[in-house]
Order: structure tokens, then sequence, then C-alpha cells
């Protein structure tokens, strides 16, 4: 009698364990904490260099640390920082205009305002990007009048390898130019639209793609269009 009554509550407690661990491999599955265990974690970007350009009377570029602490190497022509912009005044004609700064990384997430200074027919303007340390090789994103062009730099010479028609600039706003380099290939977006990818040659990518400088360029400019709050993040 005894023995059977110990059988019969070992039974209904394997059967209370068995409901027990189904219930809670139920609740593991579907519970909250497993979702939040199992989401994206969101990785912030890392600001390799800023530079507002703020400066309160013109000052050459050349030598002028940013925000971040890297000095400017300008590389050809006169850059200036005026007020809260950097501006050519010796880029008209075919002059190339450019100034680099060591962001240490290759891969990378740069971007710069552009905007049109007063009247007239806009020059172009833009980025300098995966450059060498003395700046004879870069690939270059430049907005030249409502065209958005990519080109690689060597030897002197500028050779185009895309483009994209662009927005209007403004002469009251900076607009963003930002171009993500990854893997090979460049993405290029204008005031938030973005515009075209393109992929280096293999060639190229030997040449340009482990170069850690970025900056800033102008081209043919003679202080028709100003630059504004350059970065780089990874």
């Amino acid at each position: 009698m005894f023995r059977r009554r110990w059988v019969l509550l070992a039974a209904v407690a394997l059967v209370a364990a068995a409901a027990t661990t189904a219930h809670a491999a139920t609740l593991t599955l579907t519970s909250k904490t497993l979702f939040a265990m199992t989401s994206p974690v969101s990785i912030p970007q890392v600001q390799l260099v800023s530079d507002t350009f703020t400066s309160g009377s013109p000052v050459t570029l050349e030598g002028r640390a940013a925000t971040t602490g890297q000095t400017w190497d300008v590389i050809n022509r006169t850059l200036q920082v005026t007020g809260t912009q950097v501006q050519c005044t010796d880029c008209n004609g075919g002059n190339l205009g450019y100034a680099v700064i060591n962001a240490g990384f290759s891969q990378v997430t740069a971007t710069v305002d552009i905007q049109k200074n007063g009247t007239g027919t806009s020059g172009a303007a833009g980025l300098v990007l995966n450059a060498n340390a003395t700046g004879a090789q870069s690939i270059d994103v430049l907005w030249d009048n409502g065209v958005v062009r990519l080109y690689k730099y060597t030897g002197g010479t500028l050779t185009q390898l895309a483009q994209a028609n662009a927005a209007a600039i403004s002469t009251t706003v900076g607009m963003p130019l930002v171009v993500t380099y990854a893997a090979g290939t460049y993405s290029v977006s204008f005031n938030g639209v973005a515009l075209f990818n393109y992929t280096l040659t293999v060639a190229d990518q030997t040449t340009f793609g482990s170069n850690t400088y970025f900056g800033v360029a102008f081209n043919a400019d003679n202080d028709r269009t100003r630059l504004d709050n350059f970065g780089v993040q990874q």
C-alpha cells in the first residue's frame, strides 16, 4: 500500500518536472530576454578627423591644426581659412589646389559641405581621398557646376573615372558631399541623394587602396566655391 503511494507520488513528480521543463523552454524561446540578447548591436562610428575651419580671420591652411589635432599639408596653390570656410585664392584657370591630412585609416567615410560664394558660375570643389603622404596620387571627387565627378590623380593629371548629375549648390547653406571607400569601391552621394558607386581596377586598388591621407580640393576655382565641416569617420 505504502509502496504504491510512493510510486504514484514519484510519477506525479516526474510529470510535473517534464511540464515545467517544457514550459520553461517555451518561455526561453519567446521571451523578451532572448530577443534582447539576439538583437543587433549598434557600433558608433569613430571620428578620425574633424575640422569646422573656424578662424575669425584669413589664415593659411598650411600647418594649421584640425579640430582633432592633425596638421594640414597644402600640396598645391594657396588655400586659406576665412571666417568658417576654406577657399582657394589662386585656383583660376586650370589650376588644381588641394590639401591633405592623415586619417590613419584607408577604408572610411569622408564628408565636406560645399557652398557657392556670391554670384557667377561656380567652379569645382570637393574631397581628396586615399592620397599618399606627398599628395602625388589620390582619388578626387569634385562637385563641378551641377555634376559630381570622380577622378584619379597621378603625375599631376586628373583622369575622370565616373560622373553623375547633382543638385546646384546654394549661396546660403553648405550641401554635404559624402564618399565612402570600402573594399575597393567608392559610394558617392550629394545633398542626401545617392549618385553612383565606382569600383577601382585591381591595379588602382594597389596604387590608392591603402593610402590614409584625405582632404579638400579646388579645381579651376578662384574663390567661387567654399568648403566647410570636413570630416573623416570609420
